[in-house]
């Protein structure tokens, strides 16, 4: 009677590693798709811009790493420089678009992206001595930057994060006043926290 007891419960035990191993496989499998949802899968002409993109960013960050970071401005727009590319370039803007190549409208970001990280580049002098005065076309910059930001969110993390960010800027710009107590703050203008963000 012990035998067979102890039989049942051998048995038992590999049947319930077999149910573990198929709820494993199929969270990984749910894991996986969520993951890779919008990730693009580029091969020949495509991929060289990305691997040089990569080995760019990788070198850069190695090098300040070791040998001192740049001013915080240059340090920051040239990170973001390569990171919203490489993000345009692997994350596709929904299920249905194309994942052997790149849109034209992504390779319209990371021009814009480029520009608006080169701006930074050049002029972080003048950004620097004009602390809090913002001329029009740092807030116009910078509303754009941001709003990159949000979609590069989307594409790479995922809409609840976006949601997130947007909520607390739309907190900044528009609902402080009608918030509950500590929370409560006199609106921000949309000059003040596009060139706070730029």
């Amino acid at each position: 009677m012990i035998n067979k007891e102890k039989e049942n419960l051998q048995t038992d035990k590999e049947n319930s590693d077999e149910i573990e191993v198929k709820v494993d496989k199929k969270i990984l499998k749910e894991i996986e798709e969520i993951e890779t949802k919008n990730k693009r899968d580029l091969t020949g002409l495509w991929s060289i811009p990305i691997i040089v993109a990569s080995i760019g960013l990788f070198i850069f960050h190695m090098y300040t790493g070791w040998f001192g970071a740049y001013f915080s401005l240059i340090q920051r727009s040239i990170h973001f420089m390569f990171i919203l590319t490489l993000t345009f370039s692997l994350f596709a803007r929904g299920k249905k678009t194309p994942r052997d190549k790149i849109q034209f409208y992504d390779l319209i970001f990371i021009g814009i992206s480029i520009i608006l990280c080169y701006y930074i580049l050049t002029n972080y002098k003048e950004l620097v001595w004009r602390a809090g005065a913002a001329n029009p076309m740092d807030v116009f910059l910078g509303v754009v930057l941001v709003l990159l930001t949000l979609e590069a969110t989307r594409r790479a993390v995922g809409l609840p994060l976006m949601l997130v960010a947007a909520f607390f800027l739309l907190y900044a710009l528009v609902f402080g006043p009608y918030m509950p107590g500590r929370f409560s703050h006199g609106t921000f203008s949309i000059k003040r926290v596009a060139y706070y963000l730029y």
